[in-house]
């Protein structure tokens, strides 16, 4: 599949951290809503990670509108259950919804005694008791302020990763959804050859697949790309902010990979701590990158789209 480059991100490759504590949203008229989106923060018992986490949700808790938190997979580092554990202990109650996608950390377990099923109970029994859900699988629909969420997992061990009963649930899922409206599919795989890859894995060797949804993303894409309201967001190449990776227009779908918030990245700006606030207005998406460990928002990277 051909990569299409976002015609409106022209903005030059450079970093610029502008130092600024106003957490309010950035145009004048409330969003319908607001949401924080970050990947891969491989929570584990250790003093910096617990840190850096902790430092994420009370970056939410200062802005002004955060109607939900979407971490887009590998959540946790081993994906074992003290590791489940440390996350679950660090998420406050809040009324904000919080959104999990499962990771390739997160299924790690599989090594173990009792394989793969364990990872997912793992993973449900955390959706449960952080987000006052229980999901049937490792993939889920919530509707959040009205916009539907649409949140994808690996629910195959081995090769095909995606099974058909989840592309099944994600075209009749996307079916039902209004056109009129921006629809949020979260993954922790972006598709195949989009955002750089493979090159902007960062693996010195890999295949044309390494880094998306390999061999399941001719068929997920062959879904996504019946609808034009479709916002698909990754995660899992560890990729910085790029300004000509990071945001794209893949066919009909737009598509955001999210840099890692735990570690520094590559192929971007480095920093960790990095994540978006997504705000929603009535004829507009706004996408605003910002550094939640150090309080300042990215304006050079800031995107809005029509819908």
């Amino acid at each position: 599949m051909k990569k299409q480059l976002h015609p409106e991100l022209t903005i030059p490759f450079c970093y610029f951290f502008k130092k600024n504590t106003d957490t309010a949203p950035l145009h004048q008229e409330t969003p319908l809503l607001a949401f924080v989106a970050v990947a891969d923060t491989h929570l584990r018992e250790e003093g910096y990670r617990i840190r850096r986490f902790t430092r994420l949700f009370q970056s939410c808790k200062s802005m002004v509108q955060t109607d939900c938190l979407v971490i887009c997979g590998d959540i946790t580092d081993q994906g074992i259950r003290k590791n489940w554990e440390v996350v679950e202990s660090l998420i406050p109650k809040t009324p904000m919804c919080i959104l999990p996608c499962m990771g390739n950390h997160d299924t790690w377990e599989e090594e173990s005694e009792g394989g793969f099923d364990k990872a997912v109970t793992h993973f449900t029994d955390f959706c449960t008791a952080v987000s006052g859900f229980e999901p049937n699988a490792v993939y889920y629909k919530r509707l959040v302020k009205g916009f539907p969420f649409i949140v994808l997992g690996r629910d195959n061990p081995q090769e095909p990763f995606f099974s058909d009963k989840q592309i099944a649930f994600l075209e009749r899922e996307l079916s039902l959804c209004d056109r009129k409206k921006p629809v949020f599919v979260v993954s922790h795989y972006a598709l195949n050859q989009t955002h750089g890859l493979p090159e902007t894995f960062g693996d010195e060797e890999y295949e044309d697949y390494t880094g998306g949804f390999e061999g399941c993303s001719d068929k997920i894409n062959a879904v996504l790309q019946k609808y034009d309201n479709v916002i698909l967001f990754s995660g899992h190449s560890h990729m910085g902010l790029n300004p000509t990776c990071t945001f794209e227009k893949v066919g009909n779908i737009h598509s955001l990979n999210l840099p890692c918030f735990m570690f520094g990245n590559h192929h971007g700006l480095y920093h960790c701590g990095l994540g978006y606030v997504v705000e929603v207005y009535e004829h507009s998406i706004l996408f605003r990158p910002r550094s939640f460990l150090r309080g300042r928002w990215m304006h050079r990277y800031t995107i809005e789209i029509p819908y």
